[in-house]
């Protein structure tokens, strides 16, 4: 019997090792990323590597979507308070909008720590501040603005066009000579919302494109109209891409270097992805001039990581967001996003799309950040709708009272 007893216990003893040593294995950390291509899976691949590296033991799983998936996939993830430890975003207002419903971790003792302050500008930290904390690593920032095949216009006489009645022009002369002038989707709509930041921008200044967005200005105001009236002379004239509203910002491209269509609003993203044989007969130029003393503002976005507040892995979350704030990871990360990165140590690749982008930012008034990260979700998703609509039909008159109607209910009087 005391035999029998014995053994028991020593199954008993084993059993509570094994599942002490199992409890004890190191926990996975998730990180949840956007890949829309080939290219920014290699930049998760390299990431791995190196983070390894330098912490080895702490093992990734990376969860990728496409951009289009990812979006409500991390509203549903925060809401739930399960999912991924880190979380790639957006600076300014949509980061903020987590921030504010506590689904962010803090991150002040790592800016203290490691003396961020003196690593990345005050402009670059104050797209993820919100009441004087920091809640992310800026990772990517990148200009928008207009590619253009060089040689189709040269075809035609056309100068890379410096202002807006420049810009009509070249899409008359274009559009007459059986060219589709410009290529763009919006199966995706969110990205009409640039040419509604550019016009605004170029037309109205920064300060004023900005209090739209917060909510602080009725869409029927006649700025407002006077936008559109511009963005009604290209949707009327026929100068975009004909079956735009079937595809998406990436299978426009395409028309773009075939010389079936001359330009392109776009992000410096879209350079990475041009055919090196073909890289010659693509330029850039910035956003043409409208009003000049708006004419140096300009769409950068900021990209970012963070950590869920709710990550049960928060010790190694912070190992691999302060890996993330180097110099040298930020330096190879924006070799494939197309971006450059925020640490002032980093370095950008010698290309003359980046040479552009830089050149156009370091000569800039002021950023905006995009039309759904200057706004709130809940605004920014359904006036994107409304765009595609006036991509349609350019009704001004229906278009912004549909605008103010979405500003009422989702913008007036909530916190922003």
């Amino acid at each position: 019997m005391l035999r029998l007893i014995y053994s028991t216990l020593l199954i008993a003893v084993v059993g509570l090792v094994v599942n002490l040593l199992l409890s004890t294995k190191a926990l996975s950390l998730t990180i949840a990323v956007v890949h829309d291509n080939v290219t920014e899976r290699y930049n998760f691949i390299e990431i791995e590597r190196t983070f390894n590296q330098q912490f080895p033991g702490i093992p990734i799983d990376f969860i990728g979507l496409s951009s289009v998936k990812y979006k409500p996939q991390i509203i549903e993830w925060l809401e739930s308070e399960t999912g991924p430890d880190v979380l790639f975003w957006h600076g300014g207002e949509r980061l903020m909008q987590f921030v504010r419903q506590g689904y962010v971790e803090n991150l002040d003792d790592l800016v203290k720590q490691y003396e961020w302050q003196k690593e990345f500008s005050a402009a670059t930290l104050d797209t993820v501040s919100y009441q004087q904390s920091i809640f992310a690593i800026p990772l990517s920032i990148y200009q928008w603005g207009i590619f253009y095949n060089k040689p189709l216009l040269e075809k035609f006489n056309i100068s890379p066009p410096r202002n807006w009645q420049d810009f009509v022009a070249a899409c008359h002369a274009l559009k007459s000579n059986g060219i589709e002038p410009i290529a763009i989707g919006s199966n995706e709509p969110w990205i009409l919302g640039a040419w509604f930041d550019y016009i605004n921008l170029r037309l109205n200044g920064l300060d004023f494109h900005q209090s739209l967005l917060k909510g602080d200005i009725a869409f029927t105001d006649q700025r407002v109209i006077k936008l559109f009236e511009f963005w009604a002379e290209l949707v009327n004239g026929q100068y975009f891409l004909s079956g735009h509203e079937q595809l998406n910002w990436s299978s426009a491209m395409p028309y773009l270097l075939r010389k079936l269509s001359a330009f392109t609003l776009i992000g410096n993203f879209f350079s990475t992805r041009i055919p090196a044989n073909l890289e010659q007969t693509i330029e850039f130029m910035p956003f043409p001039e409208i009003v000049p003393e708006n004419s140096a503002y300009e769409d950068a976005p900021m990209d970012v990581f963070f950590i869920r507040a709710s990550s049960k892995n928060k010790d190694d979350a912070r190992k691999f967001i302060t890996y993330l704030s180097q110099a040298e990871v930020q330096t190879n990360y924006n070799k494939y996003a197309g971006g450059f990165p925020p640490n002032k140590a980093g370095t950008t690749s010698d290309n003359k799309f980046n040479r552009a982008g830089l050149t156009l930012l370091q000569n800039a008034k002021g950023f905006s950040q995009f039309f759904d990260r200057d706004s709130v979700e809940d605004f920014s998703g359904l006036a994107l709708e409304v765009l595609a609509q006036f991509m349609q039909n350019s009704d001004i008159d229906s278009t912004v009272k549909k605008l103010e109607q979405l500003r009422q209910s989702k913008l007036v009087n909530k916190a922003h």
